[in-house]
């Protein structure tokens, strides 16, 4: 059995992590010993439950490991290992990193320059033109985008980030062949065609929600620091800031309207000591050795004068085109062309219904 078919089917427990792992390479002096161990020798340690030391070793009995390594490659999967020296270092440094990763697209050493952004799934619109903001302003100076692939603030996190050209990493919290959400399977295409989409568990781990928390311990390993945009006061949101606490990470929050029950994760992030974020530069000047290494941002497009009045009308809700005729003062078809440049020029969106917002 070589090392990876010894984390993969130590993973296939779903009980392990890298923590456990280093505590039976100590008690037993490699890998191979580990390997060759019985039940009765793996929970003596006291490292491994009699429990998962019979999963693991009826895993190993019956190839199960060697046949996931072999679905993995069929679905075009790479396997990372914790031994690898392809293995991302930050993440290995975490307290309990996971054993194996799977991973669809491709990590990159530039990689490591990371941050986290997270949020609600029931976010509002203030919130998603926030996430937006933040992803393409970081995804413009070279910093990777980190998130869930949730619906909500992870989803706009990493569209974002790719209609910037930028690169971004999505980690989600079941196996590759039981994909959560159904939703973002073409999103998730597209983030390993310039990124990747990462998993540690096993291929057919299904969306058990003690599997998200875990997940968000991943999303905070990887990156330098977690910004949290709209959560309520008991969110996943905030277990992913904690986990960056407890990791030594730094923390950030977008403060939201204050009668917004969204707005109290942030807000309590911020009481507590995170560092109240507004734009992208907020989260790069705490890393003044990195954001000097990093390209400058693209420059905001230049506006006409209607352009501009376009933008103060619209503030920070999306209207209806004849809302914004009537505020105007302006014909539907003038409107529409000046509309259809700033689009071009990527300042606004449109909206199903005729409606427009601020990118």
């Amino acid at each position: 059995m070589t090392e990876i078919e010894l984390l993969v089917a130590l993973n296939l427990t779903g009980r392990l992590a890298g923590r456990a792992y280093e505590g039976l390479l100590q008690q037993f002096g490699s890998w191979d010993e580990v390997a060759k161990a019985g039940p009765e020798q793996l929970s003596e340690r006291r490292v491994i439950t009699p429990r998962v030391a019979a999963l693991y070793v009826e895993a190993r009995a019956a190839g199960s490991a060697v046949r996931e390594i072999e679905e993995a490659e069929r679905l075009g999967l790479k396997l990372i290992p914790l031994c690898s020296p392809e293995y991302p270092p930050g993440l290995k440094r975490i307290y309990d990193p996971p054993l194996v990763l799977y991973v669809k697209g491709a990590l990159l050493k530039e990689d490591a320059l990371a941050i986290a952004l997270v949020g609600s799934r029931r976010c509002s619109y203030y919130g998603r033109a926030r996430a937006r903001e933040l992803s393409a302003g970081l995804a413009a100076r070279a910093v990777t985008v980190v998130s869930g692939l949730a619906h909500g603030i992870d989803g706009e996190a990493h569209r974002a980030a790719l209609d910037a050209g930028g690169r971004t990493v999505g980690v989600i919290g079941t196996g590759f062949k039981e994909f959560y959400p159904p939703g973002h399977v073409e999103l998730a295409e597209q983030i390993a065609a310039n990124g990747a989409v990462i998993s540690e568990f096993p291929l057919s781990a299904k969306a058990y929600p003690a599997n998200f928390p875990r997940r968000n311990r991943v999303i905070s390993g990887l990156s330098l620091g977690v910004v949290v945009i709209e959560g309520t006061a008991i969110s996943g949101s905030l277990i992913t800031a904690a986990w960056a606490a407890e990791q030594g990470k730094e923390i950030f929050a977008v403060p939201g309207p204050v009668d917004v029950p969204t707005s109290r994760g942030p807000h309590r992030l911020i009481r507590d000591g995170a560092k109240l974020v507004e734009t992208a530069d907020d989260i790069l000047e705490e890393f003044p050795d990195i954001a000097r290494e990093l390209p400058k941002a693209t420059p905001a497009p230049a506006l006409k004068p209607e352009e501009k009045r376009v933008l103060q009308i619209l503030g920070r809700e999306e209207k209806h085109i004849d809302e914004l005729c009537v505020e105007l003062d302006i014909d539907s078809s003038s409107l529409m062309s000046i509309l259809l440049v700033m689009e071009m020029k990527k300042v606004i969106e449109r909206r199903p219904g005729f409606k427009f917002a601020r990118r």
